[in-house]
């Protein structure tokens, strides 16, 4: 890490940690503890620009056993910053935080960190804070590496996008498996979908010749897919 040994870095304060579910002290004010963790540094941030860059500034002064489980978060978060370090590791840092509290997580997160030059590396469950927060997705399962690559080219693994629309009129079913690039028609009871190799193409022929298909959208393979198909190529090699 940084050139030398995991220890090391972490004894220099170049590495800060947030888990999921770790203890934090009751009984003091979200200043208090700042305070307390940042005189374990060398060189700590200041404690108010630690709780404005973590969101903190009007609970400073609440004391942590009552702040909500999406308020320690921030605070877990706040910890992390306070030495300073250049990489941060997150483990499920928006676990117990609701989807406004989650976008305005990841929006402190950048600010704080990655346009300040540091890197962060977090696990999550939650596909869609990969797809928006993610530079490069690791992929693990059964302790082994199964991916690694940018969201965009682990979406692909996905499968085929696939057009969406709605009937008007009396659909022609038939017709839809003969457009180019089709591999796949799946009918329901309000959308339907066309699973392509050539979205453009299969969009030109709906919209010039099958008039009674409207509210058309392309919808690209998703990251939850991708992860699925890939946990799903180690499941068939294992049996």
């Amino acid at each position: 890490v940084f050139g030398g040994t995991p220890r090391a870095a972490l004894r220099q304060g170049e590495v800060g940690t947030m888990l999921q579910s770790s203890g934090i002290a009751d009984f003091v004010t979200v200043t208090q503890l700042i305070d307390f963790v940042g005189g374990r540094y060398r060189n700590p941030l200041p404690t108010s620009e630690v709780l404005a860059t973590a969101g903190l500034k009007d609970l400073a002064r609440r004391r942590v056993e009552k702040l909500s489980g999406g308020e320690q978060q921030r605070v877990r978060f706040a910890l992390t910053l306070v030495g300073q370090p250049r990489l941060l590791i997150l483990d499920e840092p928006t676990n117990e935080m609701d989807v406004a509290s989650r976008q305005d997580f990841w929006a402190t997160v950048r600010a704080a960190a990655v346009e300040r030059g540091r890197t962060v590396l977090f696990t999550t469950h939650q596909m869609a804070e990969v797809d928006t927060a993610a530079d490069r997705v690791v992929v693990i399962g059964k302790g082994k590496k199964l991916a690694d690559e940018t969201p965009n080219a682990l979406r692909l693994r996905g499968g085929a996008p696939t057009v969406q629309f709605r009937w008007k009129g009396t659909p022609p079913t038939n017709f839809l498996r003969h457009l180019t690039g089709v591999t796949s028609f799946q009918p329901g009871r309000d959308v339907q979908m066309l699973q392509t190799t050539g979205t453009d193409l299969t969009l030109g022929e709906l919209v010039r010749f099958v008039p009674e298909a409207i509210d058309l959208k392309v919808v690209d393979a998703t990251l939850d897919s991708a992860y699925l198909s890939v946990i799903g190529e180690l499941d068939a090699i294992a049996s």
